[in-house]
């Protein structure tokens, strides 16, 4: 069962950029393409880099590992290369002017 969490104001949340937050015991990446969107787990699963300092590709919403450069979707969670292999996101709304997400 999911939980909304509040991790923030819209401005807290850097345009093109990301912020790690806590949502219960977990840690979520959350990033920002002008008005939208996406969080996904903070830890790639391949060696445990930290997805908020990847390389984050907007147009793309793709986020690169800091470790290896393995491109995980945003949207979906599949890594670019083998979409067998997922990490797990989370739905993100806005709301009067707070970034929800679901956890």
């Amino acid at each position: 069962m999911s939980r909304d969490y509040v991790v923030g104001r819209i401005e807290d949340i850097p345009d093109k950029g990301s912020v790690a937050v806590r949502a219960g015991r977990q840690t979520i990446a959350v990033f920002r393409d002008g008005e939208s969107f996406y969080a996904i787990h903070d830890n790639c699963p391949h060696k445990g880099g930290h997805m908020c300092q990847g390389e984050f590709e907007p147009q793309n919403a793709l986020v690169r590992c800091p470790i290896h450069l393995w491109g995980w979707s945003l949207r979906t969670g599949e890594l670019e290369t083998d979409t067998r292999q997922m990490i797990r996101t989370y739905p993100v709304k806005v709301v009067d002017g707070q970034v929800v997400l679901s956890a």
